[in-house]
């Protein structure tokens, strides 16, 4: 049942839950995207450091995720609080499946199992592919970086390039990158392979990521932070075995600790 009424939404948000949130520093680069599920804090992280080619499908009870309710009825995110040692932009986002295994130092195309996307996803209108690093790899940068993958309307072999990307310094422990999609697509089903154009010049182990971004907020300096409440938030629907992870963007050259946490109201 959807909240539909004033009187509704304020009887959801007093009986809601309160999902904190606590992730140490992740050193990056500015202008870089760092992902914080594998980061030491609350939620703990995952026991093993990097998924291999057969991917995870990822779930609420995923070690690393976000410890949100059971479902009951539809569920909302009601606010979004968060403060953090370095200024910087947080995201919020469904972390659906992931892969690893690959070899920053191959240089042709590297194939991961077929996986499907999570029922909550089904359509995958707005699933982002990302490319994320696992373990460190060389300084050799590599300009060209794409992915094969099939798009929202199953049409498959359609190619991803990434945007900007591998810098020299890029292959960093935690680092994640956004892939551009191909002209007129809006999301993807699945993906087939990496390619890096360039090798590192030492192996790294990265992989890639499907995720759905939810919600951002802004830190404007450091030590500072930022309050969403419903109607900034515009009540995002929270789905209900959603994998929810935190992201930045980094306007230092770390992320500094983070804290803080999101309002979840069902009805």
């Amino acid at each position: 049942m959807a909240i539909t009424t004033r009187d509704g939404l304020i009887s959801a948000i007093a009986a809601g839950r309160t999902v904190q949130f606590q992730k140490g520093s992740v050193g990056a680069a500015v202008g870089a995207f760092a992902a914080h599920y594998r980061t030491a804090g609350n939620p703990a992280p995952p026991a093993v450091s990097a998924p291999t080619t057969t991917g995870n499908a990822l779930s609420r009870t995923s070690q690393g995720a976000m410890a949100i309710p059971a479902p009951s009825n539809t569920s909302y995110i009601s606010s979004f609080e968060g403060g953090a040692a370095a200024a910087q932009t947080l995201m919020l986002s469904d972390r659906l499946v992931e892969f690893g295994g690959l070899s920053s130092i191959v240089t042709t195309a590297q194939a991961v199992s077929a996986l499907a996307l999570p029922a909550r996803a089904t359509g995958a209108t707005d699933v982002e592919l990302w490319l994320e690093i696992y373990n460190a790899g060389g300084a050799t940068a590599s300009a060209t970086v794409t992915a094969s993958y099939t798009n929202q309307a199953g049409t498959a072999g359609r190619t991803a390039t990434l945007v900007g990307g591998v810098p020299a310094s890029g292959w960093t422990l935690g680092r994640t990158y956004p892939f551009a999609l191909a002209t007129g697509d809006t999301g993807v089903q699945s993906v087939q392979s990496l390619t890096i154009g360039t090798s590192s010049g030492t192996a790294g182990n990265v992989g890639l990521v499907l995720r759905r971004t939810l919600l951002t907020g802004f830190v404007p300096v450091a030590g500072g932070g930022f309050q969403l409440g419903w109607a900034e938030t515009d009540l995002q629907q929270c789905p209900d075995d959603a994998c929810l992870e935190l992201i930045s963007l980094l306007t230092a050259t770390s992320t500094g600790s983070i804290l803080g946490n999101f309002g979840i109201a069902q009805g």
